[in-house]
């Protein structure tokens, strides 16, 4: 995640860790966001484990197949979730697993009590549908945020999710640390997808940011993206805005 800001603008582009390692400015002020952000997850731990010491946070994460890309996200969750003192329940699972049996598994971890989230790392594989798998996820499970009980709670004026998609909230998160005022700009988010555009969308909505979501489709993008306030560019396709 890159964030350029300037006395007018706050700008913010979904990127992929190469990209954010080109700058070392970019990438200083993120480590230091992330780090203040893991600390604050690490002492509220911490302190409940010390108030009732049985309590031991667990999260299941399903990894389907061996893909590079989900492979290293999987291990840099594995890696955070460990040093803020969150247990990991991997589950390593051939590309060739039935639809059936990927959500026999999710059940399994639905119904543990010892498991309090649940992580299907997406994509998967083309015989899969991936929205029935979502939609198997326990809701008060569900860590990405996917579920439509949360995804329609998050978009409900003053609705209550029991979790937020953590992209679209680290935004929220990230233009706040720069100290702008969400309330009463004009947002532009550049990009309606599930996972970044659509849901940031509704969070700068609940901020009472004024919002323009636009897309590939989008007539005169460039004049809007100039009379914006706060720009998120999510589309995943390069020089859409020129």
């Amino acid at each position: 995640m890159r964030f350029i800001t300037n006395t007018e603008k706050v700008c913010l582009i979904a990127l992929d860790y190469a990209d954010l390692s080109t700058s070392s400015n970019d990438l200083y002020e993120f480590l230091n966001t992330q780090r203040s952000v893991r600390d604050q997850v690490k002492s509220s731990i911490a302190n409940t484990k010390q108030a009732y010491p049985q309590f031991d946070p667990r999260l299941a994460i399903l990894l389907v197949g061996s893909r590079s890309d989900s492979t290293t996200y999987v291990k840099t969750k594995d890696k955070a979730a460990n040093e803020v003192g969150i247990s990991i329940e991997m589950n390593k699972l051939p590309e060739t697993i039935s639809q059936e049996d990927l959500l026999a598994k999710i059940k399994q971890f639905n119904l543990d009590d010892k498991v309090h989230g649940i992580l299907v790392q997406m994509p998967l594989p083309s015989h899969i549908n991936e929205d029935v798998v979502l939609e198997s996820i326990d809701y008060k499970k569900d860590v990405d945020g996917f579920h439509p009980f949360n995804i329609g709670k998050m978009c409900k004026r003053a609705g209550k999710p029991m979790f937020i998609p953590c992209t679209p909230k680290g935004i929220i998160h990230l233009i706040k640390t720069t100290g702008t005022d969400i309330s009463g700009k004009r947002a532009v988010v550049i990009g309606r997808g599930d996972i970044v555009g659509s849901p940031v969308a509704a969070l700068l909505t609940a901020e009472d940011a004024t919002v323009t979501l636009c897309h590939s489709k989008t007539k005169d993008i460039e004049r809007i993206v100039q009379e914006a306030d706060i720009v998120v560019a999510a589309a995943g396709k390069a020089e859409l805005v020129k």
